[in-house]
Order: structure tokens, then sequence, then C-alpha cells
């Protein structure tokens, strides 16, 4: 297991700035098809570990409804006084589908510097859920742009705040492609 705690990150280190270091080897074991250009990391901040059930429980729904594939998953939580993360294994937690979230011959993708470096953005007291996904609600695209001689080369999420102001704009500054 990797229970312990995981050594904090610099001031600079932020998340979604992944290291070029690589991930940690997956379980060995029969071959897994994976789509590698439908991967990423997801972060999910919540209150406490108690909280942490309701987040996996939906996880898990999404990958038995096969918009998903978990790779990966793990909980962490920020010790208030000190901030320091603590990684708690997703099957020492109250989680029902625990056992069944991770696709069978993967899991352990996520390196001690992903962890600490996705665990920054918590508050010190709460917790998180970190998990390495495949996208499979993207496999069409993927499909597609490989037919045509592409390939899905990123994503991103957008912070709130920017499609928030976005929304405000009136809509003739944004026909004209005003920001």
């Amino acid at each position: 297991t990797r229970f312990g705690v995981v050594s904090q990150t610099s001031e600079s280190e932020r998340i979604g700035e992944w290291s070029e270091a690589p991930m940690s080897s997956p379980k060995r074991g029969r071959p897994v098809a994976i789509d590698t250009s439908l991967i990423e990391c997801i972060v999910v901040a919540v209150p406490d570990t108690r909280s942490v059930a309701s987040v996996a429980t939906a996880f898990a729904e999404l990958a038995e409804n096969a918009a998903i594939r978990i790779l990966d998953i793990v909980a962490v939580t920020r010790t208030p006084g000190s901030a320091e993360t603590i990684v708690l294994e997703i099957e020492d937690l109250d989680v029902a589908p625990a056992g069944a979230l991770v696709e069978e011959n993967i899991g352990v993708l996520l390196s001690d510097n992903d962890i600490a470096l996705a665990s920054a953005a918590l508050l010190p007291g709460s917790a998180g859920i970190i998990v390495v996904v495949e996208d499979r609600w993207a496999q069409t695209l993927s499909s597609a742009a490989q037919r045509a001689g592409g390939r899905v080369i990123g994503g991103g999420r957008i912070p709130q705040t920017r499609i928030e102001a976005a929304m405000e704009e009136p809509p003739s500054k944004l026909a004209n492609g005003g920001g």
C-alpha cells in the first residue's frame, strides 16, 4: 500500500504541473488495452475523509456506465496544523465499492510526487480523492482522430472564475472576440 506521509511540494509546484518523472509502473498481469491519449488525473477536494465515500461512489457509477475507466485512485488528507499530506488507500476508508473501483491489473500509477503535487491544492484539514482515469466517453473521438492520421493531444480544465466572467460579458463583446 501507499499509506503514509508524502513530502511537501515547493511553493512553485502547482496542480497541473506534473513532473517529467515517470509514473509508477502498473501491476503486472494480463495486458490491458488503454487509449493513453485519453488519460487524465482528476482531483476532488472534500471537507473531510468521511466525505470521500460519496465521491468514490460517483466515480464507481461513472466506471459502471463505461464513461471512464479508473486506472488508479487514492484518498489524501491534509493535517490541520502542519498541512502535512497523509495518503490513505481507498480500501482503508468506508467505501462500499472500493475493491471494484480500479481496473484489474492496473493501479498504483500515481507516484509520491504526483500525489504531493495534486494534494498541494487542498486546504489544511480537508481531504481529497485523486483519480487517474481513461475517458472512455471520448473513445469515438480518439478513434476518428487516429483514422484521420491525428490524435488527441491535450485537454484541460478552464478555471471556474474565467468561465463565469466570460458568461457575464455582453453578447456583442463576445461576438467580436473581446475579452
